[in-house]
């Protein structure tokens, strides 16, 4: 799955990243990044939960594998920020910490 296919490309990013050391820069950017599609996608989501429309079975179908499909990448980007916001601390604090375990 596209999912599976993902988490295989971030665990490959994780190994690439650990042998590079840590720009705080760039960090900070990527954080703000994730920060902001994470916010945006979860308005997407409080959108799609608060519009009670449902002309059909299909229509209610669609709307709930879009909203998996969202939660999901929520999820991901969770893990991607807690990762991010772990290295820079580790950096800030002087040492680089073994890949944490996301809380989300």
């Amino acid at each position: 799955t596209s999912r599976n296919q993902s988490l295989s490309e971030h665990s490959s990013l994780e190994v690439a990243d650990a042998d590079t050391p840590v720009d705080l820069d760039v960090c900070s950017v990527r954080r703000e990044s994730h920060d902001l599609e994470l916010a945006k996608l979860k308005r997407n989501v409080e959108a799609l939960t608060s519009q009670v429309v449902c002309k059909n079975d299909s229509q209610w179908l669609q709307a709930s594998e879009t909203m998996v499909r969202l939660s999901e990448t929520c999820g991901q980007l969770c893990a991607e920020v807690a990762l991010l916001t772990a290295r820079l601390e580790g950096a800030c604090s002087g040492q680089l910490q073994a890949t944490p375990r996301p809380p989300c």
